[in-house]
């Protein structure tokens, strides 16, 4: 490294590439840290100081260059559409930086332009560079030896009480995993074909590379392969025509990787093998390219300049999402994104964003181009450090079209993009504008302003970053105290400081159900006539849940489950006949309807609600609405049986109960219901058939074999009704009534028979 650079800069750019090493692997073994947010404010948290460090140099010298580059202006004319769109959000705090600091924010695409401009600065010859693809690698084995480890010895390794899955990876989605090792196994292999290695170094990088893609293949995320595949059939074909004269026309690594990608694309079971072998097999939940691109089509028939606002899909989706997708086990899956991290942004930022996007993809194409093929670099190891981050961008933003890869994978994508950029901006010899601060007095004086104003705006980020963080493991230490009810008190003592660090809407909706559990729990403990302590308790819990539920909705009312929390906080207590209760939370699940027309379990909690005031003749078109969005909507076809056989149709509660346990054929009270109904119908040979299925679920189901009992007594058959009220009594051997009916059964008597008067 060069030693005249001052102090500053070195350990600007140390932080930098710092960054680059850690954040693939470093991780917090805590529940109660979340995964995504802590990566994010570690990447935001040395990527920012770089930047401060950076800054400060530049003070301290008395000039600043500044390196003229459409590629870099492109990228913030991306983060100026997003904060173009966030202005007009009626929640601007989440889509400036989101509950768990999401990728979809002004914040992300700001920390993704701000990794790209900072290669511009802080590196200065061409060992920088190459030291930061070495960091890259060395951190790639890092990641390898631990997932190596946890394959061998178990997912208990490493594990910390906390990472237990198998399908755990410390760069986030398992799928991530495979798309981080398919960039190094890309990387190795242009190392291995553009530069000259000593052996010792070419075989590091084979080992590299035949570790690489078997983390590829175990997760056999085809994409992946798909461009590996590309890239190496280019290595193969230029070895083949171009360098053949000069005896190099064959590549073991390029044909090997070639013939692996074609073998994988087209025989998945290998992959699906790999998995099953390891016990990593996965179904990830994501939306479909024609389901993204219906909500995207949706958005923007609304709102097509600036889109829905950053971090909003989720609107879309719960107001758009396909009906068909109600016969999924996906039904009710709450998609923050679509297909792409890309695409997505096209409907929550509008075309303005699409555009924006469209101009930096193409501008980094164009220089790609340039750089490589119309006008080389002469320098072999210039032309390597930017073929290596050309491919290493384009294959991150071939990604990001096509699924949303991790924070870590974008954030190194786009630091190799800032590289290339960098590299063909010096090689070009690009203009850089310098100022020295004492040479021209009033343009010093701007640019110091200027400076002095950019190091203020990047202190507020790094605290805004710090107040999303805190505000999100206050949450989650909330969300883990609210499971246990006596500590459901410390767990609103956590969602205070979640919502005084950053509020948040699921903060508050938290808020209320931890409100409404601490309700019932006062209305379950007075007996009788309710003292004034349990009075103004009751009336405490019921304020707190009201105001937190106004709260969510008054954050962002587009969000249908901010509503929904603000229903169910006044539907708590309309069987008490508290005034206005029912007329609150009827408005509110009709706003929640409106916003989301497709979800079953709003007109289900509507139904609740007018059964709650004793109208369950109100409730049925609620019920039969519920049904039709979701066939198999099990709750919904539970309480509509319940409501015939309350008017006295027994063959339609039978019919109900029956089409209930169809759809959820492994629940035993589904099961032992349907016996119930089909008794009380004297449809005996029924009942016991769905007194056995319940019992064969769970044998130790007292309720169920008490009436397989009484049926089995109905059918003659004594012995057995003896028996299975004998197994009754040795679950529950203090049941003096049970006891009884076996005496007088043995005795031959008729235990049910009506009491003579």
């Amino acid at each position: 490294m060069d030693t005249t650079r001052s102090f500053l800069s070195l350990w600007s750019y140390r932080l930098y590439i710092g960054a680059l090493f850690v954040l693939p692997w470093l991780v917090i073994p805590s529940s109660v840290v979340p995964f995504a947010s802590f990566k994010m404010a570690l990447a935001a948290g040395l990527i920012g100081l770089s930047v401060v460090l950076a800054i400060a140099a530049a003070l301290w010298r008395g000039q600043i260059s500044v390196p003229w580059s459409m590629l870099m202006i492109s990228v913030w004319g991306v983060v100026g559409a997003y904060l173009v769109s966030t202005l007009f959000v009626p929640s601007p705090i989440s889509s400036l930086i989101g509950a768990d600091l999401a990728v979809d924010t002004v914040f992300f695409v700001a920390l993704l332009g701000t990794a790209l401009m900072v290669p511009f600065y802080v590196f200065e010859s061409r060992a920088d560079f190459m030291r930061a693809f070495f960091v890259v690698l060395v951190s790639s084995w890092v990641v390898a030896i631990i997932h190596i480890l946890r394959l061998l010895v178990g997912p208990e390794f490493l594990a910390f009480g906390v990472y237990g899955s198998t399908l755990f990876s410390v760069l986030g989605k398992w799928n991530d995993l495979g798309l981080f090792f398919g960039l190094i196994s890309a990387l190795s292999l242009i190392t291995l074909e553009a530069l000259p290695l000593q052996a010792v170094y070419a075989w590091v990088l084979r080992v590299s590379l035949v570790v690489s893609l078997f983390f590829v293949a175990l997760t056999n995320f085809i994409p992946v392969w798909v461009f590996l595949g590309l890239l190496a059939l280019g290595v193969v074909l230029y070895r083949a025509v171009l360098v053949r004269g000069a005896g190099g026309g064959f590549s073991l690594p390029a044909t090997a990787v070639l013939l692996l990608a074609i073998v994988c694309t087209l025989f998945t079971g290998i992959g699906t093998g790999l998995s099953a072998a390891t016990s990593t097999e996965q179904i990830e939940a994501r939306p479909s390219l024609g389901a993204t691109m219906s909500v995207v089509s949706s958005v923007l028939n609304e709102s097509p300049l600036i889109g829905s606002g950053p971090n909003t899909f989720i609107y879309g989706w719960d107001k758009y999402r396909p009906l068909s997708l109600n016969g999924s086990v996906f039904w009710n899956a709450d998609f923050n994104a679509g297909v792409g991290f890309i695409p997505t942004s096209l409907a929550t930022g509008g075309l303005l964003a699409g555009a924006a996007w469209l101009l930096f993809i193409g501008l980094f194409v164009i220089m790609g181009v340039r750089g490589l093929l119309l006008a080389p670099p002469t320098d072999p190891s210039t032309y390597y450090l930017m073929l290596a981050s050309f491919t290493a961008g384009l294959y991150v933003l071939i990604m990001a079209l096509l699924y949303i890869p991790s924070p870590v994978v974008l954030l190194i994508g786009f630091a190799a993009i800032g590289m290339c950029a960098a590299l063909y901006h010096r090689e070009r010899g690009g203009s850089v504008w310098t100022i020295v601060f004492a040479e021209r007095p009033r343009l010093g004086f701007v640019a110091v302003l200027s400076l002095t104003i950019k190091l203020i705006l990047v202190v507020l980020f790094l605290a805004g970053v710090g107040m999303a963080f805190t505000s999100a493991v206050a949450y989650e230490r909330a969300y883990a105290a609210a499971q246990t009810a006596d500590t459901r008190g410390v767990a609103m003592e956590h969602i205070a400081a979640s919502i005084a660090a950053m509020p948040t809407e699921r903060a508050h909706r938290l808020a209320v159900a931890i409100e409404l559990a601490r309700l019932d729990s006062v209305i379950q403990g007075a007996s009788g006539a309710p003292s004034e302590t349990a009075q103004a308790e009751f009336q405490t819990r019921l304020g707190s849940a009201v105001e937190h539920g106004l709260a969510a909705t008054n954050g962002d009312a587009r969000d249908y489950r901010n509503w929904l929390s603000l229903g169910n906080a006044y539907h708590s207590v309309v069987a008490l006949n508290v005034d206005g209760a029912y007329e609150s939370a009827k408005n509110a699940y009709q706003r929640a309807a409106e916003l989301n027309p497709i979800i079953p379990t709003v007109p289900y909690a509507q139904a609740q609600l007018e059964i709650s005031r004793q109208q369950s003749g109100a409730s049925r078109p609620f019920l039969e609405s519920a049904i039709s969005l979701k066939a198999d909507f099990v709750p919904a076809l539970v309480l509509l049986a319940q409501l015939e056989l309350a008017e006295g149709n027994l063959p339609q509660a039978i019919e109900r109960a029956e089409a209930a346990s169809v759809f959820e054929p492994t629940n035993p009270l589904l099961q032992f219901q349907t016996g119930v109904l089909k008794f009380e119908q004297k449809d005996y040979a029924g009942a016991r058939t769905a007194f056995d299925a319940a019992l064969e679920l769970a044998p130790d189901y007292s309720n169920a074999r008490y009436y397989l009992g009484r049926t089995l007594f109905a059918t003659a058959d004594v012995p057995g009704a003896i028996a299975a009220f004998e197994e009754v009594l040795r679950l529950n051997p203090e049941n003096t009534e049970v006891a009884a009916i076996i005496e007088s059964l043995k005795t031959g008597d008729d235990p049910f028979a009506a009491p003579k008067e």
